[in-house]
């Protein structure tokens, strides 16, 4: 079994129960979307929701480039939401 600590600000996870309670939080959050959006196709995540930012952190830090990690497709979810949120509510700079 693969072990992966995550040590942003927002949760150090030094231990299987930190771990636990974290991966437990991420998949609340991932429910409690799922469950909002009836169209999977077209999710929307809400400013609250956007705390999916931090946890991108831990995932970049506990996953790397590691593709075949446990949590590597977690942290393509994650992005996935984190981009369209800020497509939808950053203004886009425009470019010279």
């Amino acid at each position: 079994m693969q072990s992966t600590t995550f040590q942003s600000e927002q949760l150090q996870c030094s231990t299987p129960e930190s771990a636990t309670q974290w991966l437990i939080s991420l998949l609340d959050l991932f429910a409690g979307i799922v469950n909002r959006n009836e169209d999977l196709s077209r999710v929307v995540i809400t400013e609250t929701e956007y705390q999916l930012s931090e946890i991108m952190d831990d995932l970049i830090y506990g996953v790397g480039d590691d593709e075949n990690h446990p949590l590597s497709a977690s942290m393509t979810l994650v992005g996935t939401l984190i981009k369209q949120y800020e497509d939808q509510h950053f203004p886009k700079l425009e470019t010279w």
